[in-house]
């Protein structure tokens, strides 16, 4: 290839006007979107190795430009989409008649400028936006770009808009090519064929000639520049299986590129074969299949309307791959697994769904040889997501593989397999970040790395922890990670080891829960030893890790050998612990966990709630059932294929002499071992929980709950553990938790001083929430707070206000020595009950919006700082309390914030600390929808929780959302209306909104026929309406201005509505100050939000929220 600096030389070809409708700049400035590439396959790479699209701005004018804090975006409806950084002019500064390059590949974290979002090959509008975020500078449409074919302005800034079959990032555009030839069209696409099919090809630039090979090899030979194929002069008649590759040429012309469909023809024998699977038809040109890839073509045909997928049927994919043998100890079965990864005509990998998976070019095709139940796998990486926890997606298929390029019949039938997607960082799979090899600092060398403990092949790159650990570097690859950040990955877990076996490992904040996501690790346990899974902990078992985040275990991988489906390790009694049977060298880290009574009470915790509902006996055991149901048929076609049944294959156990045999087994087995695990669990880790009369779910008004259990029972109506929490850094009982329910405002003016807890004080509008608030522009933070208020307090306002209500029911003459444990950055002041007890960087008298007077170090403000309250029972009520918190950043434009904070007690003898926990004496009358926790004492031994949630009364039945201000004219002042049509007061509590905008509501009466809203920004709204309207509370997000999906579901998740809203309803709702008002809240079909014809404008513009319009 000629270099860029070798083409600056050449004299430009003429060039030809018109080859695209003209965009012109929108005015504002002096820069224009000059160059756009959306597909880069082989053009420069960005700062971390990577061919990623691009976008070239170029500056118009004589001086330099710093564009920090303008725009781009490739959604009209969000110019804010991605920033430019502050505080690095040089990065950002563009020069006069100069460029600038921006990586549109979405990762925002890596080094250089990088957008926020990707471009689509099959084109998009970019657009720059002033610093208003309102104010259009440039745009440029493109259509679909070929790759390595950039589309542009020529000259530089001029409005005429041309295609570059020589992309310029950085340079002057060139027009080396007049134009790039469109690629041939296909009249009749990829396809399986029982009969000749004739194929006519096509091209949309006038005057190109096509030529096209049906031998497989390519019709342009590089070496000699010149076509090789046939010269296309009528349509191909196809009689046999081909692949036919066409290119189209013109003088003067960049080529296309070659486009290639693939027709295979199968034999009588199958050409009525149809299957309640889907069907897999693959091809490898004549080719054996080895642990090498060779190239195959891969058609996959999914279920028709009647539940039936036929050999004849639609494509649900064909297109192009490579498939080689995969696996270790079954690589020595008849029936192989295999390796397809799906690739477009250059050989690159091309995501593509297959069979309703999401998009991906690397997948699995597993056949389960050994498990003749057929499912083990997909049963065990189906709950995993049902836990919570991603495993690979899976689908069912009978599958044909041709190896002699020949028709496809019986004799290829390979039987019954299972499509499985790879384990891999991308955004449908591991969705963590991605890695380049110029992220070699804190924080991008934080990940995202994928690491495996599993049998060697020899090209693995792997590292040894401090205890031995030899664990495999997945994804990125070993090969493909510098030193740095291989070293970085093993001292990691060297740290996490030293913490986990250090004298403080069951510290909550610098024991090993520092490093691990500890649910993560509780729930593969749960899953490996419900299935006894044989190579689980050992091998085939994989962690993860994102950038900035914690290590977590998973995804579940490789359970062909469980739920009784091995002969060695106990692997078939559906009794005993799995992990008993291992050292620690192949059960690592778990003995040290279990040594944490936190950990095992944890444990117990979920291993329970997930019996009441996702591992209840009946439920998996139909789920079993269902699953064989699905088999039957293939399954005869599988085992006259691979003859197995009643013959041992390693490691059965159970031999079944007929599939429904192995089924039964299974399910027997598997009912077996929850029991054991019920009980061993009851034992081991803690008892059972107590039980509910009902386990949740809608109720009336004054449902009488009981509750039942051995012991002394206590439970809580708001969410909150019933069981004391106590610190590992003080002994003593947690009067307000680090995740307690707290109102927090970033003040706006002057508030009231009552609001620090010494008078009565209305704090309602403030947004609830739990857990720590603050909010991180980086990496650091993220895991200590869970309201974030970047966008209230960045540039607006140092302090931030807390209030924290609980309540005492014992005499606080009883109230020992205060600890108050607190998180911050940079300073705070609290106070009790109006009274202050602590400070810290902060002198004076705190003003609404004061700054805090010294800095507090990031990896100081994460660890709790414990601060003795002498004479707490002198301040302390019993009854209401307030603990209040002005928490003070320094300066407003840190780029980081924090504060989180516990109130604990020395001693506090006689039992119960707060008021939200209740000895269990009766059934408990349930007044508003409500989230119950009990959990029981019996002999100082605390057992698992029970949890339900309660939706009480006709809240779904009463609630209609009546107005929705998506797009005011102040872009803060959005709102949404919900009114009460129902005949009774209805209680709000727990009812979400959950698409769209996020929100839960708190404690809120809502009276018959009367208005509660929810708002983007307080200050905003009220700076608008004025203040007293009754505002239930903020929402996090924003709506679209262009439509989107809103969905407000009840306490237990029944949906109230689910519908999308639309910008071009109404053009007075769309920006120019009027709501859309629901036409009659009292009659509309809950149903039918969806309709334009539910909604109208409102009356007057800013509409009418919190009342009738």
């Amino acid at each position: 290839m000629v270099s860029k600096a070798a083409y600056l030389g050449i004299l430009l070809a003429a060039f030809t006007p018109g080859l695209c409708g003209t965009t012109f700049a929108q005015g504002g400035g002096s820069i224009v979107i000059n160059e756009i590439l959306a597909s880069n396959l082989s053009d420069v790479r960005d700062p971390q190795g990577q061919h990623e699209d691009w976008i070239e701005l170029y500056n118009l004018g004589n001086t330099p430009v710093d564009l920090a804090g303008y725009f781009l975006t490739d959604d009209l409806a969000r110019p804010t989409k991605w920033q430019f950084p502050a505080g690095n002019p040089s990065a950002t500064t563009i020069p006069a008649r100069g460029y600038l390059l921006i990586w549109a590949d979405g990762d925002i974290a890596d080094s250089g400028l990088h957008a926020g979002f990707r471009l689509s090959g099959e084109g998009e509008v970019v657009a720059l936006f002033a610093p208003d975020g309102l104010t259009m500078l440039d745009s440029l449409a493109f259509g679909p770009l070929e790759p390595d074919v950039s589309y542009g302005r020529y000259p530089d800034g001029a409005a005429d808009l041309r295609f570059f079959g020589y992309p310029t990032a950085g340079w002057s555009n060139l027009v080396i090519y007049q134009g790039v030839v469109s690629p041939p069209q296909f009249d009749v696409g990829s396809q399986i064929c029982t009969r000749p099919v004739t194929v006519t090809l096509t091209t949309a630039t006038e005057g190109a000639s096509i030529y096209y090979t049906t031998d497989g090899t390519e019709p342009f030979s590089e070496a000699r520049n010149q076509p090789v194929g046939s010269l296309y002069t009528k349509p191909v008649v196809i009689g046999g299986t081909v692949t036919l590759k066409a290119m189209a040429v013109k003088a003067g012309w960049r080529r296309s590129l070659t486009k290639a469909e693939r027709y295979v023809f199968v034999g009588q024998d199958v050409q009525a074969f149809s299957s309640p699977l889907a069907i897999a038809v693959v091809d490898t040109f004549g080719k054996g299949v080895s642990r090498t890839p060779v190239p195959a073509y891969g058609c996959f045909l999914e279920l028709e309307e009647e539940g039936r997928a036929r050999m004849t049927g639609p494509l649900d994919f064909g297109g192009a791959g490579a498939l080689n043998i995969r696996g270790k100890s079954s690589e020595g079965f008849p029936q192989r697994q295999y390796h397809f990864e799906t690739q477009d005509e250059q050989g690159q990998d091309k995501d593509v769904s297959i069979l309703g998976l999401p998009a991906e070019s690397d997948w699995v095709l597993y056949g389960p040889y050994t498990d003749k139940s057929l499912m083990r796998n997909v049963l065990s990486y189906r709950w995993s997501n049902e836990m919570g926890q991603y495993a690979p997606r899976t689908r069912f298929i009978e599958m044909f593989l041709n190896t002699d390029n020949s028709l496809v019949t019986m004799s290829d039938y390979v039987g019954v397999y299972v499509l499985i997607e790879k384990i891999k960082i991308s955004p449908n799979r591991v969705d963590i970040a991605k890695l380049g090899p110029g992220d070699i600092a804190e924080p991008e060398i934080s990940g995202g790395y994928i690491v495996k403990k599993d049998k060697f092949d020899g090209d693995d790159v792997s590292f040894v922890t401090n205890r031995g650990q030899n664990l495999i570097f997945q994804d990125p690859n070993g090969h493909d990670l510098t030193q740095a950040q291989r070293n970085w990955v093993r001292n990691y877990f060297n740290a996490f080891e030293a913490a986990l076996y250090g004298p403080s490992f069951a510290d909550p904040v610098n024991g090993y829960a520092k490093f691990i996501d500890v649910d993560s690790f509780i729930d593969t346990h749960i899953l490996v030893e419900l299935t006894k899974n044989i190579d689980g902990f050992r091998l085939s078992t994989y962690l993860y890790k994102d950038r900035g985040g914690k290590l977590f275990q998973g995804p579940a991988w490789d359970y062909n050998l469980s739920l009784g489906n091995a002969n060695y390790l106990d692997g078939w009694l559906p009794t005993g612990w799995y992990c008993s049977q291992l050292g620690d060298g192949d059960y690592p880290y778990w003995r040290r966990l279990f040594e944490d009574p936190q950990f095992k009470l944890r444990y117990a915790d979920r291993w329970f709630a997930l019996r009441r509902d996702l591992f209840a006996t009946n439920r998996l055991i139909g789920m079993v059932e269902d699953y064989a149901t699905l088999l039957d048929e293939p399954a005869g076609r599988h085992f006259n294929r691979w003859r197995i049944l009643g013959q041992y294959v390693w490691p059965n156990w159970y031999i079944a002499k007929t599939f429904r045999e192995e089924i039964v087994w299974m399910q027997t087995w598997l009912a077996n071992r929850l029991a054991w695990m019920d009980s061993q669990i009851a034992v081991e880790m803690a008892p059972s929980p107590p039980v509910f009369n009902r386990q949740g779910g809608q109720v009336e008004s004054g449902f009488p709950l009981t509750i039942t259990g051995p012991g002394a029972i206590y439970y809580t109506i708001d969410g909150s553990d019933p069981k004391p929490a106590t610190s590992s850094q003080t002994v003593g009982v947690v009067l307000v938790s680090e995740n307690a329910p707290k109102r927090v405002l970033v003040p706006a003016r002057v508030v009231d001083d009552a609001w620090r807890g010494g008078g009565a004080f209305d704090d309602s509008s403030w947004t609830l929430t739990t857990g720590g608030v603050g909010y991180e522009m980086s990496t650091g933070y993220q895991d200590y707070f869970s309201l974030d208020v970047q966008a209230q307090m960045y540039g607006k306002n140092a302090s931030c206000f807390v209030r924290i209500p609980f309540t005492l029911t014992r005499d606080p003459a009883t109230v020992g020595q205060g600890t108050l444990r607190v998180r911050y950055d940079d300073g705070f002041v609290a106070y009790l009950n109006g009274v202050e007890i602590a400070r810290r960087n902060f002198t004076g008298e705190p003003a609404w919006n004061s700054v805090a007077s010294g800095l507090h170090d990031d990896s100081e403000a994460v660890v709790f700082e414990n601060i003795e309250v002498a004479d707490l029972h002198a301040i302390l009520r019993k009854g209401n309390n307030v603990l209040a918190i002005h928490a003070m950043n320094s300066p407003a434009t840190s780029s980081d914030f924090l504060i989180s904070v516990e109130l604990t007690v020395a001693e506090m003898p006689g039992g119960s600390t707060s008021l939200q926990v209740f000895p269990y004496t009766g059934p408990v009358p349930l007044v508003a929808s409500t989230r119950v926790i009990a959990r029981s004492l019996n002999g100082g031994r605390w057992s698992a929780s029970n949890e339900a949630v309660f939706a009480v009364g006709p809240v779904a039945e009463s609630v209609r959302i009546s107005e929705i201000m998506y797009h005011p004219t102040d872009p803060n002042a959005e709102f949404v209306e919900l009114t009460n049509i129902g005949d009774q007061s209805v209680n709000l509590n727990l009812v979400r909104f959950c698409d769209g905008i996020e929100f839960t509501f708190p404690s809120f009466v809502l009276a018959p026929g009367t208005c509660c809203l929810v708002v983007q920004d307080l200050a905003a709204f009220e700076a608008r309406y004025g203040p007293g309207l009754p505002v239930a509370g903020r929402y996090a997000g924003a709506l679209n201005n262009a439509g989107e999906r809103i969905e407000l579901r009840d306490a237990v998740g029944r949906t109230i509505h689910s519908f999308t809203y639309r910008d071009d309803w109404y053009s007075s709702t769309d920006g120019k100050g009027f709501s859309l008002t629901l036409v009659s809240p009292q009659t509309v079909d809950p149903n039918s939000l969806g309709d334009k014809a539910a909604w109208r404008p409102s009356v007057n513009r800013g509409g009418s929220p919190g009342a009738a319009d």
